[in-house]
């Protein structure tokens, strides 16, 4: 969907996740518009499955 995850809307998405949000559809909300996927394709990847221990799981910035 993205090819950075470190981008600016791939951060939004990560923090929110992280904050508890599992709506596809808001998260789908905080891409910037500049990002080549649909609403509609950044919906179907996040319908994947998050659970809840993925929430604490530590994120590696390079």
């Amino acid at each position: 969907m993205v090819s950075d995850i470190l981008g600016l809307s791939e951060k939004r998405i990560l923090q929110a996740l992280c904050a508890g949000e599992n709506d596809p559809v808001c998260l789908a909300r905080l891409m910037h518009p500049g990002v080549k996927a649909t609403q509609e394709q950044a919906i179907a990847a996040l319908t994947a499955g998050m659970r809840e221990h993925h929430r604490f799981l530590p994120i590696k910035y390079t």
